[in-house]
């Protein structure tokens, strides 16, 4: 199964907060905004 995560967040600090938590997850950022994940 493939996920596709899009978020709207105008603020900044709360947008480089998600970006490192969805990178924790293991999940690769295709764009700015964008991250992209296949279920194992």
């Amino acid at each position: 199964m493939r996920y596709l995560i899009i978020h709207d967040i105008t603020d900044d600090n709360l947008k480089a907060l998600v970006a490192e938590s969805l990178k924790g997850y293991a999940l690769q950022r295709i764009q700015y905004v964008p991250y992209r994940a296949s279920e194992a």
